[in-house]
Parts: structure tokens; C-alpha cells; sequence
């Protein structure tokens, strides 16, 4: 019932900001129902491969910012999507929380800068 997107967009770059957002998806205490983890790889020169639990969608150019975040409403499986930038990182819990508040109206969470 629940896709959470990352569009990640790479130039012969290292992938270090995608892999630790993944990562930091992949540690949540996710809500208990069904999610859908997908990476939209916004034209990366080289294509980015895939990884262990993640729908890769590759684009063949880069679309940009919006056009990219809304391509992952295109692929997402679920009807709820959380649409993540790749440099986000969550706490734990995180994702739980905001699902069990989701009929509050718009959610925004607060960002830390440690």
C-alpha cells in the first residue's frame, strides 16, 4: 500500500548520498502493511544497477527535478507514495510515524542539520 521513491540523478559521481538514504530506508521500522522501495535513476551516466530489496527504474535522459519526482508517481506500485530526495536521511522510526498520521492532512517533517 505504500511505495517510497528516491530519485537519485548521477554524473561519474559516487553513489555515497543515494546509498545512505537507502540505507537509512532500509534500517526503518516500516508501518505493517505492504511497501514498494524504489529507486528512479534520473539519466545517471552509467546507469545505475540495482540493489538487493529496490525496483531500479532506469530513465534513459535526465528529466530534471520535477519531471523526475513526478515519474516516480508513474512507476509507484501503491496508491501512497512518499517521494524521498536522495540526500534525506531518517531516524528510525520515522516512516511508521508519518504513516500512522497520514489522514492528518499534509505531513512535513522537521529536518535536522547535526
Amino acid at each position: 500500500m505504500l511505495t517510497i521513491a528516491i530519485l537519485a540523478y548521477h554524473n561519474q559521481s559516487p553513489t555515497l548520498l543515494t546509498d545512505e538514504c537507502m540505507a537509512s530506508i532500509d534500517r526503518q521500522e516500516l508501518p505493517e502493511v505492504l511497501v514498494e522501495k524504489m529507486l528512479i535513476d534520473n539519466g545517471s551516466i552509467p546507469p545505475l544497477g540495482s540493489y538487493d530489496g529496490w525496483k531500479v527504474v532506469n530513465l534513459v535522459e535526465n528529466l530534471g527535478g520535477i519531471f523526475g519526482q513526478n515519474t516516480c508517481f508513474d512507476f509507484a506500485k501503491y496508491d501512497w507514495v512518499l517521494f524521498v530526495s536522495n540526500d534525506v536521511r531518517f531516524e528510525k522510526d520515522c516512516i511508521r510515524l508519518m504513516w500512522d498520521q497520514r489522514f492528518q492532512g499534509q505531513l512535513m517533517p522537521t529536518i535536522l542539520n547535526p
